[in-house]
């Protein structure tokens, strides 16, 4: 029964020299290159996308014929490179010249060119680097995020508020009025032989 299907269907055969490209039929993904297996189509006009990361998409529309087998070998041009970043731990900040680009993991399609690339995650070091994209070129990147402590700011009080201030400022009154404590000479007329003392404090 299914041989009897297929004979009434053409055969569609994909060969691309770019491994990894997805291989759609009329908007179906149906694999990726190299595509080994034969696409069984039913006659008539089917169109044809095979895309990949950094590459110019092809697109064609390609005509089948029943009990006949169609061969296409697309050719895929590079424009871009690929940026693939994996942090440790993950979930981090993607910055790109200043600008956000997402969340490890990650895999970026980029211009080729100069990038200013920061890895970001709080409590952790900033992972900073510059990087050159080439056309076609894949960059890997794993960064290792290093936790650092956060830095816990205090607020000091304000001198005049502080009570102990006060207190030592009390004390060194008190001693004071002690030292400048006059002793006077003994009166020859005092009982028992005691001299008299007058304490004169400096306010």
């Amino acid at each position: 029964m299914q041989s009897e299907a297929r004979t009434r269907k053409g055969i569609l055969v994909v060969k691309s020299v770019t491994k990894g490209a997805d291989v759609f039929v009329n908007g179906r993904k149906i694999g990726r290159t190299p595509l080994r297996k034969r696409v069984y189509l039913k006659p008539g006009t089917h169109t044809l996308r095979v895309s990949k990361l950094g590459f110019a998409d092809y697109l064609d529309s390609i005509k089948i014929r029943r009990g006949r087998k169609t061969v296409v070998e697309p050719e895929l041009f590079e424009l871009n490179g690929i940026l693939q970043i994996d942090s440790t731990p993950a979930n981090a900040q993607v910055v790109i010249n200043g600008r956000m680009f997402g969340h490890t993991p990650l895999q970026e399609a980029l211009a080729p060119g100069g990038y200013a690339l920061e890895v970001r995650l709080p409590d952790h070091q900033t992972f900073k680097k510059n990087v050159e994209i080439e056309a076609g070129q894949e960059v890997t990147l794993a960064p290792m995020l290093l936790y650092e402590a956060p830095m816990v700011e205090t607020q000091q009080e304000p001198w005049y508020r502080n009570k102990w201030v006060w207190i030592g400022a009390a004390s060194v009154i008190v001693t004071t009025s002690i030292i400048t404590a006059v002793a006077l000479t003994a009166d020859d007329t005092a009982d028992a032989g005691y001299p008299t003392i007058r304490i004169e404090t400096t306010q």
